[in-house]
């Protein structure tokens, strides 16, 4: 080869080298772009949805944030949100909650005011976390928490836990973005009426009723309902069949009711007692007598001639299409209305 073709064939090299150059640099400048578009486009999407839930003054929307009981389970603990009339509240933080509130992009800087049903972990463990993560987000007061008695044990608690942490945050980013006087809680045990119940929140329109169910043991245990211009949702809390669930979930739009599969269960209590692990049975058979069947929610939700029955904290979760069959076999002969099985993330809407 003379070296004219050599030069040539030097030249011809340079230009792919200079062309493989500029197309990375192309691509890296493409790639940047494209990924700062897509967080803007995401982070619009997101207000937007939050600012939709927010600003509607007819509607009550509810999610069903964590549907499990505390067995073994892919899903997030017991947590319902509910956004009506500018206002977002919380039922129960389970484990795994705040992890699926920020799933579902709902916005915690703005949570109006926590409730909770009672003082079982899987309905309160998270809570810490979501005091936490909503001050981080930007919430901007102290976080209202409303609960049966042992909430100021647990969040006087919680608010110590947090000081070191919220502290170091102050620290870092400067009280203007992370003020410690707003990070903490609000506590007010709730102390019921004659009647077994007791309003817990009047404001906007909107009224919430907390009322006593039963989960004995375990005392105070609540339910609450939630009422707006005309509309009403009602939450059991845990509870075997109770009268005063099906009175204050008289006519409601919308009754998320706990369900459990108690044959099964006393079927996994028996397999355990037989394979040596006393301890084991012995709870999953306890916890058969303080909750509600699926036949007898769909009761509940009978005589309470309710709209639409939600199952919900259910034990087993159905993630099996047979289970789910075994949830729902019968409910229509029982209950008229629309039945639901509750999943994480659910949105219902009550308008």
């Amino acid at each position: 080869m003379n070296r004219k073709w050599v030069r040539i064939l030097v030249a011809v090299i340079f230009l792919f080298v200079l062309l493989g150059i500029g197309l990375m640099v192309y691509s890296s400048k493409n790639s940047a772009d494209l990924f700062s578009q897509t967080i803007k486009n995401q982070l619009n999407s997101n207000r937007e949805a939050n600012e939709e839930l927010l600003s509607n003054t007819e509607d009550i929307v509810v999610f069903t944030v964590g549907t499990a009981a505390p067995l073994p389970s892919s899903r997030s603990q017991s947590c319902t949100a509910v956004f009506v009339n500018g206002k977002f509240f919380i039922f129960d933080v389970g484990d795994g909650a705040v992890a699926q509130l920020e799933n579902l992009n709902l916005p915690l800087q703005d949570i109006s005011a926590v409730f909770l049903t009672h003082l079982h972990s899987d309905h309160y463990i998270d809570l810490p976390y979501l005091v936490n993560r909503s001050w981080q987000l930007g919430r901007a007061k102290a976080l209202p928490i409303y609960g049966p008695k042992g909430t100021q044990e647990i969040m006087t608690a919680t608010d110590a836990l947090l000081r070191i942490e919220h502290q170091y945050r102050e620290d870092h980013h400067g009280s203007a973005i992370m003020n410690m006087d707003v990070a903490g809680t609000q506590s007010t045990e709730v102390t019921m009426a004659k009647d077994g119940s007791s309003i817990v929140y009047n404001e906007a329109g909107i009224v919430i009723t907390a009322f006593d169910v039963g989960h004995e043991p375990v005392s105070p245990d609540f339910g609450y309902a939630i009422s707006y211009k005309g509309k009403k949702v009602v939450l059991s809390g845990d509870t075997n069949k109770n009268q005063n669930v099906i009175k204050h979930a008289a006519n409601a739009d919308l009754l998320i009711h706990e369900a459990m599969l108690i044959e099964l269960v006393i079927q996994l209590s028996d397999i355990t007692q037989e394979m040596g692990m006393d301890r084991n049975a012995k709870i999953l058979s306890d916890i058969t007598d303080y909750h509600s069947s699926n036949i007898e929610a769909a009761e509940v939700a009978a005589e309470a001639n309710v709209k639409h029955l939600v199952l919900n904290h259910l034990a087993p979760v159905p993630d099996r299409k047979v289970i789910s069959r075994m949830y729902t076999q019968g409910l229509s002969k029982i209950f008229k209305g629309e039945i639901s099985l509750a999943n994480d993330g659910n949105k219902f809407i009550v308008n």
